[in-house]
């Protein structure tokens, strides 16, 4: 039974948008957000194709102005200054380039300029919605799936390592929470069958600030007994680095 990487975020999002009043039409969907100090940022294409504004880019001044009907805004990148018509005004977070593309505060603009924002923190997903017209950006986790790859192929020598050497060996990428657990517990109380790790047998799953992360593969035991392996992993955010607090292996009977 294979299993691949699973998008869960952009599969709501699609059944999301399926209930959106003329969504069909009136939708545009992007992937190049970032947040900054909690506030979504979105490309600046997002904010003239939205409004039909017009936008200038300076590049010995590093600054963007944006013309809107009778609305002038000066933005300076890295500056939290913008000037509104002439009046300097203080945003929370500036705008910034990332990757060759001019990001800018959404809420700022939509407030300004009139638009409704809103936040799914399920699907890392902001939404505009502007006089029928609706934009939903997508925010990438920052955490990879090849880094949660890594992290979960990584467990598995957890089958081989002796108690005296769990900390040594594991701390990098265990929390000190698991690492506890599995010493006061001399390793693994699972005992077997481990699978041989597939990299194409995943499945992954944000959930606010957990990832989930399993890999379901399918063995025959000695004797012609057919099971189902799930190894599975939580995954969290450890003083700014990427680490496993949950470990487990899973044994279902398919005979």
């Amino acid at each position: 039974m294979k299993k691949h990487w699973i998008a869960l975020p952009l599969v709501l999002l699609i059944v999301c948008l399926s209930f959106v009043p003329g969504a069909s039409a009136n939708t545009t969907v992007r992937d190049s957000g970032q947040i900054s100090n909690g506030r979504v940022l979105v490309p600046l294409r997002v904010i003239s194709e939205t409004w039909g504004a017009e936008v200038k880019w300076d590049q010995k001044q590093k600054t963007v102005t944006i013309n809107h009907k009778d609305k002038e805004i000066v933005l300076k990148i890295g500056s939290k200054n913008v000037e509104v018509d002439g009046t300097t005004v203080e945003v929370d977070v500036p705008a910034v380039v990332n990757k060759g593309i001019t990001l800018v505060p959404l809420r700022f603009f939509a407030d300004l300029l009139g638009g409704v924002v809103s936040w799914d923190k399920s699907t890392r997903t902001a939404s505009l919605e502007k006089e029928g017209t609706y934009v939903f950006i997508k925010i990438p986790h920052p955490l990879s799936d090849e880094k949660a790859r890594s992290l979960l192929q990584k467990t598995t020598a957890l089958k081989d390592a002796k108690t005296s050497e769990i900390r040594s060996q594991f701390a990098p990428f265990l929390t000190e929470r698991l690492l506890h657990r599995l010493v006061s517990a001399n390793g693994l109380s699972y005992k077997g069958p481990f699978p041989e790790f597939a990299d194409d047998e995943l499945s992954l799953r944000y959930a606010d600030d957990k990832i989930y992360v399993y890999q379901d593969t399918v063995q025959t035991l000695p004797g012609g007994k057919r099971v189902s392996v799930i190894h599975s992993a939580v995954i969290v955010s450890d003083n700014g680095l990427w680490k496993v607090d949950e470990v487990y292996w899973t044994v279902n009977d398919l005979n």
